[in-house]
């Protein structure tokens, strides 16, 4: 996914991050984390009409 950014919007990325304190990015990948146990937990369902094939993200 951030392969597929343009490399402009990466590098403002990059120096925001770099701006966070360490409390900030902990909060973060602790969502990061979060969302991911939720997503790896509930089955989807392929009929559903808000479906996304996840099976193609690395």
């Amino acid at each position: 996914m951030f392969e597929d950014l343009e490399d402009d919007v990466k590098e403002k990325f990059k120096e925001y991050m770099k701006t966070l304190s360490v409390d900030k990015l902990s909060v973060i990948l602790e969502v990061m984390h979060e969302f991911l146990l939720f997503n790896v937990a509930i089955r989807q369902n392929p009929d559903d009409e808000d479906y996304v094939d996840t099976s193609s993200f690395r």
